[in-house]
């Protein structure tokens, strides 16, 4: 969902990052920590991945003048869920008192209301004439621009999660005080509002007969899970995202949820009872809603759904382009960013190359990220696809307007046109195992990228050269999406 300052749906949003943090040797109490006996009780767990991809956290918290507040740390590692005391106000300085608690995750600000959950984030747009179209940009990020200055615009965007059919009566309650208070001095409240805490996991009790809805919040992300008591039915999750603009079932039994400026990627649910018994738990999509299907298990014991979930971004501004999975689940994903500091582990590329860089990364099937890299030379590049085959080797492909971009047993050497596109052929550990450009003497543009089973690729694109690299079985005039293939060595 857009939003403007006037909107109703994001007066929590604006806030300046002026709170003062300072830290005391606090530890959690019993109390805090314990679970009721209820919820410790056997049970059965349900496991989806969740991944929150690049929905331009780092612009999430605007500043300037405007009469709301956050803590510090806005843009940094997440600290908890931190308990809303009167320091949230809206654009007005009016404190939004029906948030309880919130949390920040590399810039994207989550709301816990009693009645549902909000995730609101911003994306940077900047204008510009393409050189690999000759067009207009009105923030067609990640299209290749030319390389002048950007003039970056912030539109917000905000998304909810509700639980349709839930109870009115749940009781949220916080787990694990963390270390440290925080204290805040702004526009509305100049005398201070002193000693908040912050917590490691949110509980909703009884979201549905014998149902909790847990968060978590660490250094990889948010994680949530439902545990379902003895007697509850997983049938009756709903969970209905808001402001998504489509969900879409995945082949290998996740979803995807699109929002703008990215998407939400739920891998197959991993569901087992408290004595370690897997149960088949599958995603169920009913509209704007998702639901869970379950075999018949153990009632008398607990079952957990517990996925885990991340933002994953720098500084600036990223975009996911494009997401698969191998045949062992694991998740493949590539973009473009423009942030020096993108998180990248293990990469062929460790630093950016340019004003605009390509990324690919990998992450297991239980969440932890595996390897991620930059890939760019020292003007534009945009990837538009990812692909893997059977046993996990990846491809990349894209469009670029570096004259250096970093090449390894290339099929061609050089930038031949104002862009042209390029391909990288890398393992399942993401060691780089070639890469080239593909292009002529005019501007060419890659689209699209897959593998068969015997690992040979294929890509599409748009053509402006009038010498395009051809095979004697392609056609010999220019021509717009027509498909190529290479061999997987």
């Amino acid at each position: 969902m857009k939003g403007e300052s006037g909107n109703p749906y994001l007066p929590f949003f604006r806030m300046h990052r002026s709170g003062i943090r300072y830290t005391e040797d606090r530890r959690a109490s019993p109390i805090d920590t314990q679970r009721p006996e209820h919820s410790i009780s056997a049970a059965l767990r349900i496991v989806p991945v969740l991944l929150l991809c690049a929905l331009g956290a780092a612009d999430a918290a605007p500043s300037g003048s405007g009469a709301g507040c956050a803590p510090s740390g806005m843009r940094g590692k997440p600290a908890g869920f931190t308990e809303n005391r009167g320091q949230l106000a809206d654009t007005d300085g009016k404190p939004r008192r029906d948030i309880a608690y919130y949390a920040t995750v590399q810039g994207v600000l989550l709301a816990f209301r009693a009645d549902g959950v909000s995730a609101v984030w911003s994306r940077s747009s900047t204008g510009g004439v393409s050189e690999a179209t000759g067009r207009t940009r009105a923030g067609s990020f990640p299209e290749p621009a030319a390389g002048t200055a950007p003039s970056p615009t912030a539109t917000l965007y905000r998304m909810d999660m509700t639980l349709e059919g839930g109870s009115t009566r749940a009781r949220l309650r916080p787990e694990g005080v963390l270390d440290g208070l925080s204290n805040y001095y702004l526009a509305h409240c100049p005398d201070g509002i002193l000693g908040a805490r912050s917590y490691a996991t949110l509980v909703y009790e009884n979201v549905y007969e014998r149902i909790d809805l847990v968060y978590e919040v660490s250094s990889r992300g948010l994680k949530y899970s439902f545990l379902v008591h003895p007697g509850g039915r997983p049938s009756d999750i709903r969970m209905r995202y808001g402001g998504a603009d489509r969900i879409l079932p995945r082949g290998d039994g996740g979803l995807r949820v699109l929002v703008p400026g990215g998407g939400i990627e739920e891998e197959r649910p991993t569901s087992w009872l408290d004595d370690g018994t897997p149960v088949d738990v599958r995603f169920r999509i009913v509209g704007d809603a998702v639901a869970f299907e379950a075999p018949a298990f153990d009632a008398t014991r607990e079952l957990v759904i517990d996925p885990w979930a991340t933002y994953y971004g720098g500084d600036l501004a990223e975009s996911v382009t494009d997401l698969t999975c191998d045949g062992n689940g694991a998740l493949y994903f590539a973009g473009v960013t423009r942030s020096a500091a993108f998180p990248v582990h293990a990469g062929v590329q460790m630093q950016s190359g340019g004003f605009q860089d390509a990324f690919v990364g990998k992450f297991d099937l239980a969440g932890p990220r595996l390897w991620a890299t930059f890939y760019g030379g020292d003007s534009e590049e945009s990837a538009t696809a990812v692909a893997a085959d059977n046993a996990g080797n990846v491809v990349l492909g894209g469009t670029t307007l570096s004259a250096n971009l970093p090449l390894a047993s290339a099929f061609q050497s050089a930038l031949q046109g104002s862009s042209d596109g390029f391909l990288v052929r890398l393992t399942s550990a993401g060691a780089r195992v070639w890469a080239s450009y593909v292009g002529g003497n005019n501007a060419d543009i890659m689209r699209d990228v897959t593998v068969d089973a015997y690992a040979s690729i294929f890509f599409t694109g748009s053509s402006g050269s009038t010498n395009f690299p051809l095979t004697q079985a392609a056609s010999s005039p220019p021509t717009r999406g027509a498909p190529t293939r290479c061999s997987s060595a």
